[in-house]
C-alpha cells in the first residue's frame, strides 16, 4: 500500500495580475462609506438608496476581501473569518458615524417647528410614533420614535428640531 504524502504548501506569492487593485477598491469603498456618501443616501427612508450602505458593508466589501486574500495561500476558513470580521467592525462603526454626523448637522443647522403625531403603534411591548411636519411647501415625516411612557397620542402637537440642511434629521424637543 502506498501512503499518501502530504506536501507542504509553499507560501505562494500573490497573483501579479492585480491584488493591489483589490486593496485600492477596499480602501476606496471604506472612504466612500465614511466620507463620501451624500446626505440623500445617509438619511434615505426608502428605496435602493436606503439599502446602499447595507449592501456595501455586508456584501461588496466582504466580496473584495475574499477576492484579495484568495490570491494568497491562506486557508479558506481564515479568509471567511476576515470577511465576517470586516462586517462586525464596519457595521457598528458606520452606525456610530452616521449618528455622529446627524448630531453635528442638527447642532449646526438646527431649527424648531411644530409637528403632529401622525401614527402610533406597539411592537414587542414598546410604543412607537411618527410625526409629520411642514417646512415651506414640503411635508416631512420623522423616523419611528420610541414612546417609552406611552404619553403621546395621534394628533398631539410636538416641537420638532430639524436640520435646515437635511430636514430628515430630526428629534422631538417637547410636547406642546
Amino acid at each position: 500500500m502506498r501512503k499518501k504524502v502530504l506536501k507542504n504548501k509553499k507560501q505562494q506569492l500573490p497573483n501579479k495580475n492585480g491584488w493591489y487593485i483589490y486593496i485600492i477598491i477596499i480602501v476606496g469603498l471604506i472612504l466612500l462609506l465614511f466620507l463620501g456618501l451624500p446626505d440623500e443616501v445617509l438619511y434615505a427612508k426608502s428605496g435602493l438608496l436606503r439599502w446602499f450602505p447595507f449592501i456595501l458593508i455586508f456584501f461588496v466589501l466582504p466580496y473584495f476581501i475574499v477576492k484579495l486574500f484568495d490570491d494568497f495561500a491562506i486557508e479558506a476558513a481564515w479568509i471567511v473569518s476576515l470577511a465576517i470580521g470586516s462586517v462586525i467592525i464596519l457595521g457598528p462603526t458606520f452606525g456610530f458615524w452616521v449618528d455622529y454626523l446627524s448630531d453635528k448637522d442638527l447642532e449646526k443647522y438646527g431649527k424648531n417647528t411644530k409637528g403632529i403625531v401622525s401614527e402610533k403603534w406597539k411592537s414587542k411591548h414598546k410604543w412607537f410614533f411618527t410625526c409629520k411636519f411642514r417646512i415651506g411647501d414640503n411635508e416631512y415625516e420623522t423616523f419611528s420614535i420610541t414612546d417609552k411612557e406611552n404619553k403621546y397620542q395621534i394628533g398631539d402637537t410636538l416641537t420638532i428640531r430639524y436640520s435646515s440642511q437635511t430636514p430628515d434629521i430630526n428629534e422631538i424637543v417637547e410636547l406642546k
